[in-house]
This record gives C-alpha cells, structure tokens and sequence, in this order.
C-alpha cells in the first residue's frame, strides 16, 4: 500500500481517519499493520481454502465471482502473488491466458 504524502506514520486517507474518529476507534486503527506482501499465516489459511472470491473493477462496473478447487488450488507464490488454479468463468472480464 502506498503511504499518502505528508503522512508517513499512516496508510489511512483523510476520509478513513475521519470514520475512526467518528466512531471513536483511531486507537484500533493505529494497531492495524497493513503491508502488501501476503503473512505466512495468511498463505497457510489461503492454501487450506476450497473456495476464493475475485474481483475486478472494469470501467465503473464492479464484477465478481467466485472460483472452487481442492484445497491448494489457490496458493502463494511470491511475497505479493497469489496463484488459483481453477476453470475460467465464462463471464469474465479477464482475458484468456
């Protein structure tokens, strides 16, 4: 996740600070490590999954669906990676590899 400018102790926007502060929970939300390589614990509980959800943003339209295999079909292969192994939706936005 990219730091906003000026703000280096924080990856919340103005607009996410003023919710914690609304609600009263900037505290929790100081506590929370956001980083975009994928934890240990999280690719050993992505590697037990049988079922994942994708999304994608195409234009201004939200598309998502979900893809199933046996567990190990999605995976982790590299610090910022996540591999699924799974038939292709036949409505989707993503191109054919």
């Amino acid at each position: 996740m990219t730091m906003p400018p000026g703000n280096a102790a924080s990856p919340w926007h103005a607009g996410e600070r003023t919710v914690h502060d609304r609600v009263d929970e900037r505290a929790l939300a100081d506590r929370i490590h956001i980083s975009a390589d994928v934890p240990a614990v999280a690719a050993e509980f992505l590697a037990q999954q049988t079922i994942v959800y994708v999304s994608a943003l195409v234009g201004t339209d939200v598309w998502v669906t979900s893809l199933t295999g046996e567990p190990g079909f999605a995976h982790v292969t590299g610090p910022r990676e996540i591999t699924v192994t799974a038939q292709r939706p036949r409505a989707t936005p993503w191109p054919a590899h």
